[in-house]
Parts: structure tokens; sequence; C-alpha cells
């Protein structure tokens, strides 16, 4: 499967257990849990989608349910395809996210990063030069001010 032979070739630090949609099992990287992070695709269309656009077919198919992750969840299989992508500078929030879960066993919890974008391609002309934009300090306060 091309898709399988592309993310070996990718993940460097950790790896996952990829189950096709003809149920071929294929080791990806170097899972280092006992239970590794496993993800079924339920969807032959889903072999090349992922391929070829997979920033546009993760998220779809993970919502729509023809993307199964097992022994996990999306912020950690995220986390680690982040580490293997060469964007870890860029993937702060979701790191800080895999952190902040190990402390909250089973609460319902959301990290919201309300300081805004930091670190980016370029930085539009009403943002700050350096450092994070506090955009949505704003409307997280006027939220949980009308909340009463």
């Amino acid at each position: 499967m091309q898709l399988a032979r592309f993310l070996n070739k990718l993940f460097k630090t950790g790896g996952f257990v990829l189950i096709d949609a003809n149920l071929n099992k294929y080791i990806i990287g170097s899972p280092e849990k006992d239970n590794p992070i496993t993800i079924k695709l339920l969807d032959k269309k889903l072999h090349y989608k992922l391929l070829f656009f997979p920033d546009l077919y993760l998220g779809e198919a993970y919502a729509d349910g023809t993307l199964k992750i097992e022994n996990s969840d999306l912020t950690e299989f995220l986390d680690l395809a982040l580490k293997n992508l060469g964007r870890n500078r860029l993937a702060g929030t979701i790191s800080a996210g895999v952190f902040l879960k190990e402390f909250v066993n089973n609460v319902p919890w959301v990290h919201m990063d309300i300081a805004g974008t930091a670190w980016g391609p370029k930085e539009p002309s009403y943002q700050p030069k350096v450092g994070a934009t506090g955009v949505a300090v704003r409307l997280v306060y006027n939220f949980l001010e009308n909340c009463k």
C-alpha cells in the first residue's frame, strides 16, 4: 500500500498501526507503546485521499467515521504526526493539549489558546511583530461575562 510506504518514510519518532480498508495491517514507524495507536481506514478511497491530500481528508474521515482511532485519541495522534512532520515549533497548542490531558483524568476539559497565533509564516499588519496577539482574550471574557 503506497500510503503505508509513504508514512514509514515520514515517521522517525514513535509510530502507530495502520489497518487499511482491506484489513491489511501495517506498522508505521516504531510504536513505543505495548498497545500502540491504531488507525483503521474503513473506506478504500482513503488509501489515496490521505496519500495526496491528508490535510483535507484526515479530519473529514475522522468526523464521518470512515477513519477510526483506537488505543488513543485524535489529540495524541496529531501530536505524534506533527512531531514527525518537522513542524514542532508551530504545533505548540496540540502539544500543550496533550500535556494538560495527563492531569485531568476523566474530567471533561478544553484547551483554548486565547493568546492567538504567536508563530506563523507571515504576520498581518494589524498584529505585533513579535509574540502572541491575544486576539481571543476579549472574546472569551465577553462570553464568560454573558454566561451569568
